[in-house]
């Protein structure tokens, strides 16, 4: 009986402890996919003549949570911080750019963003069907 009270036991570990392995695979497919449609937006108007963000690269086998400049929940792999500072460069100063917030939609535990020193004029706010466009106020 106490052999077998063991064995169960034994089992139950090993369930957790696989249950554990899966959660800490790295960060989530949506959140990968929405970190590269974020760094297509950003390299789309820089003058920068290197590889903005040569670490975020479409390749399956790596985890976004490794990529430079950002920063994941070690537990869960959910993007908690996006550290973005003086990333880009702009292509022509008189263009307005303005930066979509919907990129930002499939952070949904992002803690912190760093936009800082990338020279967006404005932003676009989406709420519902609706489309604001806010410039920011120089006093």
């Amino acid at each position: 009986m106490e052999r077998l009270f063991v064995k169960n036991h034994l089992y139950l570990w090993i369930v957790i402890v696989l249950i554990l392995v899966k959660e800490l695979e790295g960060c989530l497919e949506k959140e990968k996919l929405g970190l590269l449609n974020l760094k297509t937006f950003l390299i789309s108007n820089s003058t920068s003549t290197y590889n903005n963000l040569p670490s975020w690269d479409d390749n399956s086998d790596v985890d976004c949570c490794s990529w430079e400049r950002v920063k994941c929940n070690h537990t869960k792999g959910h993007v908690m911080d996006l550290l973005l500072g003086g990333v880009t460069f702009p292509t022509n100063t008189t263009d307005v750019w303005l930066l979509n917030f919907s990129y930002f939609l499939p952070f949904n535990h992002l803690v912190h963003l760093d936009l800082s020193a990338n020279y967006f004029d404005g932003w676009v706010e989406i709420e519902g069907n609706f489309i604001t466009i806010l410039f920011p106020v120089s006093v």
